[in-house]
């Protein structure tokens, strides 16, 4: 019977009351059974460690994005857009030095660094933006709204300013925790959601060949 209608007939005051008990029992396992259902949809599409979306919800609201995002230029400048300009950036972001930190502070410590990363990107942005992990030691952010190049730089700057001021501690030990990250912008850099994905992780891995905890834009990567 749908809940609903167990909820009416709960409320009724002529059933006898082992009637009403056992339909009591009954709301309250569909109740539990509506929360499981919850629960199984929400692991599915977030990351069990970081309660972070996971690659599926990522993929799925970087393609709403980017529509979004042509959506918007097409309103702004109709199919004559200029290509300096741009309405969303992505961010593929990797944890420095990784596998020494894991091997230095065994995979709980390596746990909590994930966790501590994630936290810092997310609150260091905006609710409408959203913060993925999508691999071991990588995240990506998608960035709405975003109108210049120098808006991106200020979001990218501010994760690692909230990095700073809020070191990672493990068992009263504070360590440094740094991150390299690659920057992409719709449409110059690409007007899908892959090619502007394959550019940020290129300008992620320049960022990292010139010594890490830093960000690189892909036309810095790639002039």
């Amino acid at each position: 019977m749908p809940i609903d209608e167990l909820e009416e007939l709960v409320k009724r005051e002529d059933l006898p009351l082992d009637v009403k008990k056992k339909l009591e029992i009954a709301r309250a396992k569909d109740l539990d059974r509506d929360d499981y259902v919850k629960q199984v949809e929400h692991r599915s599409i977030h990351d069990a460690l970081t309660s972070l979306p996971n690659r599926f919800l990522y993929h799925d609201r970087l393609e709403q994005a980017v529509k979004k995002a042509s959506r918007d230029m097409l309103r702004k400048n109709g199919k004559k857009a200029e290509t300096t300009e741009t309405s969303m950036a992505l961010l593929y972001i990797d944890i420095d030095n990784f596998k020494i930190l894991n091997d230095a502070y065994t995979h709980d410590g390596g746990d909590e660094i994930i966790k501590y990363v994630g936290e810092q990107i997310k609150k260091s942005l905006r609710q409408s933006d959203t913060v993925a992990r999508v691999g071991g030691d990588e995240y990506v952010a998608i960035l709405p709204e975003i109108k210049t190049r120098e808006h991106a730089e200020k979001k990218a700057k501010k994760i690692q300013k909230n990095m700073q001021q809020e070191p990672f501690e493990y068992k009263g030990k504070k360590i440094a925790v740094n991150i390299s990250m690659g920057i992409s912008l719709y449409p110059i850099d690409g007007k899908k959601g892959k090619t502007l994905e394959k550019r940020a992780d290129n300008a992620m891995y320049k960022a990292k060949k010139l010594g890490g905890n830093q960000y690189q834009f892909h036309s810095q990567a790639n002039p």
